[in-house]
């Protein structure tokens, strides 16, 4: 891709940048945001709640339609941590750590272990 230069104080409400590029094709971009000239990454925050949807149980701030890489591994007597989910008390979805676009609040999933 040819070199963008951005001059006198461009202003671009949402752009997208390469970021990965294979074999001469790109294969993924970051969303961005232009203002004065200054590029900004947009970016958002994932908190991570435990099973009660009041306990946080950490937060990770997220390029936009970037992958969370650092949420917790909570731990619960008796039980068995599954996964995350968009919606408390709800089942697993491993999609809700990828492709993160907003401001995203997750809900730890447990399983009772066998006795």
């Amino acid at each position: 891709l040819p070199e963008r230069v951005i001059t006198d104080g461009a202003n671009i409400g949402t752009a997208y940048l390469p970021t990965t590029i294979v074999n001469g094709q790109v294969t993924s971009y970051a969303q961005v945001r232009i203002a004065n000239g200054i590029i900004y990454h947009i970016t958002y925050t994932v908190t991570y709640y435990d099973e009660d949807g009041e306990t946080v149980l950490g937060t990770e701030t997220v390029t936009a339609g970037g992958t969370c890489v650092n949420a917790p591994t909570p731990e619960k007597e008796g039980y068995t941590f599954s996964g995350w989910s968009a919606t408390e008390g709800g089942t697993v979805d491993s999609s809700v750590l990828q492709n993160i676009q907003a401001d995203a609040s997750l809900y730890a999933v447990f399983e009772e272990e066998e006795p």
